[in-house]
């Protein structure tokens, strides 16, 4: 009996100091956490970062708002969400967003093209002339973001960082297309002289 009685103490005694180092384990994490928003929220409550949030807020509205209303008057309103996609992927990858716009345009037909329809494939990614929907690169099982961001990140790779300029993009772009670059370049100036009426719009 007495060994029985030893034994239940040492597991008491045991117990007692597993549920005491959890307990300081927790109170330390707790004041971790606690650090970690208190640092957080002075950054957000501070009046530089609190106007610089709030400047992003209305800077991305005004983008936004602006593109809005040019692809209303183009008649084709549905195309804003694939604009806007373009637009944060150019930020990404630091690609003009004009250009890449224009392209994007160009190729799809403001998203009405069958391969941009069907398989999603706002650049005519993959395709060839002859037979462009079975050749084009498909991306319908992707959510529109990614599938922007898949597609901006293949333009930067394959042309945007190998071709020093539009000239020599297009020449291996669409290189069957003699007015293709003029086409870009007409859509790039429309978008621009659109988009900058207000001051300090998409800069």
């Amino acid at each position: 009996m007495k060994r029985k009685k030893k034994l239940f103490l040492i597991l008491v005694i045991l117990l007692l100091i597993i549920t005491s180092n959890m307990k300081i384990m927790k109170t330390s994490r707790s004041a971790l956490v606690t650090a970690q928003v208190f640092v957080a929220s002075a950054s957000v409550s501070s009046p530089e970062t609190k106007e610089q949030a709030q400047l992003q807020i209305q800077k991305t509205t005004s983008d936004a708002d602006t593109l809005k209303n040019y692809f209303e008057n183009k008649n084709h309103p549905e195309f804003l969400p694939v604009a806007l996609a373009i637009k944060k992927a150019c930020r990404c990858y630091d690609l003009p967003f004009e250009t890449v716009l224009a392209i994007s345009i160009l190729e799809s037909g403001y998203g009405e093209s069958e391969v941009a329809r069907k398989k999603r494939n706002f650049f005519g990614i993959g395709a060839v002339d002859e037979m462009p929907f079975e050749s084009a690169s498909d991306f319908s099982e992707v959510l529109l973001e990614e599938v922007i961001n898949e597609q901006i990140r293949i333009l930067e790779r394959d042309y945007f960082s190998k071709y020093k300029d539009l000239d020599e993009i297009s020449k291996v772009y669409c290189s069957n297309s003699e007015f293709w670059l003029q086409e870009i370049q007409y859509i790039q100036n429309e978008i621009k002289n659109n988009t900058h009426k207000k001051e300090g719009v998409l800069k």
